[in-house]
């Protein structure tokens, strides 16, 4: 039987793929449940612990996160951590890896989506959006003749002469340029800092 620590909250939402699973692969899975605050649990029940699911970030009220990682450092026989998100430079990953626990991680899960977002505040940027949205906030509708308004074609054209942009060298950069390049725009990627356009 394995044991796996996981949130109650995705416990609750994944049961019938966990059962499922488990049948699947013929090993029977013991959901064993992240503590509410203030509780911790029993060393026989840490002692059950096998897998542990991090499905959480810093983010999580009440303190959720320090709960779950608290249970798993704790766990003597846990064998593999599993986090959903692509960071894993927090100490508590060392600590985990020196005692010989097997780490992954979803690095790339989210590359897209980020992408996405980074091309999206360029071209906000790009279009002055944050002067629109303060002129909206004023009810000013701005007069595009005027050297400060929002739809000056100063205000707009800034970025789109050397539509250049550093990146990391993460997924998400690099499906930035594959996004950014479908709009026309050039994006560098760099694993350094760069203070040129």
């Amino acid at each position: 039987m394995a044991g796996l620590l996981i949130q109650p909250y995705i416990l609750e939402r994944y049961r019938e793929e966990i059962a499922r699973i488990s049948a699947d692969t013929g090993t029977p899975i013991d959901p064993i449940e992240v503590p509410p605050d203030g509780e911790r649990l029993d060393d026989d029940v840490l002692a059950r612990i096998d897998i542990a699911l991090s499905t959480i970030s810093g983010a999580q009220p009440g303190g959720a996160e320090r709960r779950f990682f608290g249970a798993a450092t704790r766990a003597p026989g846990l064998e593999w951590l599993h986090v959903s998100h692509a960071g894993i430079d927090d100490p508590v990953f060392g600590t985990l890896l020196d005692r010989g626990v097997r780490l992954s991680n979803s690095s790339g899960a989210s590359a897209e989506p980020i992408a996405q977002t980074a091309i999206a505040g360029l071209l906000s940027l790009a279009r002055g959006l944050p002067a629109f949205a303060v002129a909206q906030r004023e009810h000013d509708c701005g007069d595009p003749t005027r050297a400060g308004s929002p739809t000056s074609a100063s205000k707009r054209s800034w970025w789109w002469g050397s539509a250049r942009s550093a990146a990391t060298s993460h997924a998400w950069g690099r499906r930035s340029g594959c996004t950014s390049s479908a709009c026309g725009a050039a994006l560098e990627a760099t694993t350094t800092r760069s203070t040129r356009w």
